[in-house]
């Protein structure tokens, strides 16, 4: 599970609700307008300060949410311009020097995914009447959630005010599952370990039932699952994966994961 941890002061923006007349437009699509290995990258906060390099080099144009890159490995050194040529500090929610979209530049974005198109990030922060979520999961979604999408994976994690988070399929969610999440994130929690292991004949009997030696059973969907490790190799596969959810339906998921797995090499441990 991806955890955010957000200041005092992302938090006032994504509180912020009073931006309607401040939009950008969002068909004008995003371009990297400098990337290049740039020593000192934090003492420049504003895309002015750029000028003689992007004399130099030739760079005449720049629009809001363009990118500049002050480091030629991953997106270590990626920076956004924001409104009046602000630069902000990009996020990275795998920790891993990759790209993430910040809210301080989608905050402004009616269709972020559509600006960014052209552009290779792991998350984007959302508003949360995007286009693209209004267009795959409804319209109306409370704006007191935050969002935020992973294009790899088609899914959308939301962080509530409680500070739990859930995650959702983007292409099998309303925003009825996305308020129940929240209403049982309230209650007692329960959490379940279950350890699998398929081997050989069990392997292709597995896959032959199911489809695929990932998949997992329906529960609820006021529960989350996550993955803790595996591994295996041909014909071999094994994982520990953790189920969390209310405990007033504990005794249901219990269920389904022992009807799930029923004949197989498997352990639930409370």
């Amino acid at each position: 599970m991806i955890k955010r941890y957000l200041s005092e002061e992302e938090l006032k923006i994504w509180n912020n609700q009073n931006i309607s007349n401040e939009i950008e437009d969002s068909n004008i699509k995003a371009e990297c307008i400098i990337w290049d290995d740039i020593e000192d990258m934090y003492k420049y906060k504003n895309i002015s300060d750029l000028e003689g390099y992007m004399k130099v080099k030739k760079i005449n144009s720049y629009n809001f949410g363009d990118l500049v890159s002050f480091s030629t490995y991953r997106d270590t050194g990626t920076m956004f311009i924001g409104k009046n040529g602000n630069l902000i500090n990009k996020k990275d929610y795998t920790n891993a020097g990759y790209l993430t979209i910040p809210y301080e530049i989608t905050q402004y974005l009616k269709n972020a995914t559509h600006k960014y198109k052209d552009i290779e990030y792991n998350y984007i922060d959302l508003r949360h009447d995007d286009v693209l979520l209004e267009t795959k999961i409804g319209k109306n979604l409370n704006s007191e959630f935050k969002y935020f999408y992973d294009p790899y994976e088609d899914k959308i994690w939301v962080d509530y005010p409680n500070k739990s988070q859930g995650e959702f399929n983007i292409n099998s969610t309303n925003k009825q599952d996305i308020e129940s999440f929240y209403e049982g994130s309230k209650k007692e929690q329960a959490k379940i370990k279950l350890f699998f292991e398929l081997k050989n004949n069990d392997y292709i009997k597995f896959k032959d039932k199911y489809g695929s030696t990932s998949e997992l059973p329906k529960i609820p969907k006021t529960w989350q699952v996550s993955c803790e490790g595996g591994g295996g190799g041909s014909n071999h596969t094994y994982s520990s994966i953790y189920f969390n959810g209310p405990i007033e339906t504990l005794a249901e998921v219990i269920e389904k994961i022992n009807t799930f797995y029923e004949g197989f090499n498997y352990k639930i441990t409370l």
